[in-house]
């Protein structure tokens, strides 16, 4: 028998093996039905996986702000994604680097001139967006 515990208060999964083994993570895993042998590996969500890298209340915006702009400089972005603080875009944008999202240019000039690019990574989201747009268009009422 598997037992799959969630903590919400402390974002912890705890599995318990039949030989009450616990294995924690902070890391949400799809278990199956089946009993696990000690040599199954758990898959990791691929919902958490992908809220993980393009979650938050900024990361979708500013990566449609890139998709719809072509190659924004940070003043664009930062005009466009009304209510994002100066501070909060800046971490957002490294962040969505370090993901793989997207690429930043610095452009050796006076004064400094930076654009933002999405990678190929973040244009195999393409039909996400359109996803998203058509939905939210369907629900407005």
């Amino acid at each position: 028998m598997v037992l799959l515990i969630f903590n919400f208060d402390s974002n912890l999964v705890s599995l318990v093996t039949k030989r009450n083994k616990l294995l924690k993570s902070n890391h949400l895993f799809v278990v199956t039905s089946k009993l696990l042998s000690p040599m199954t590996k758990i898959e990791k969500c691929p919902v958490l996986n992908f809220t993980e890298q393009i979650g938050g209340k900024w990361k979708l915006p500013i990566l449609n702000v890139i998709r719809q702009t072509g190659s924004p400089r940070f003043g664009k972005i930062h005009q466009i994604v009304d209510g994002v603080s100066r501070k909060v875009l800046t971490d957002q944008l490294k962040s969505l680097e370090q993901h793989g999202l997207i690429t930043r240019r610095q452009f050796e000039e006076v004064p400094l001139r930076v654009e933002y690019t999405l990678t190929e990574k973040a244009n195999q989201l393409k039909y996400v967006f359109e996803a998203i747009e058509k939905w939210s268009k369907s629900t407005v009422e």
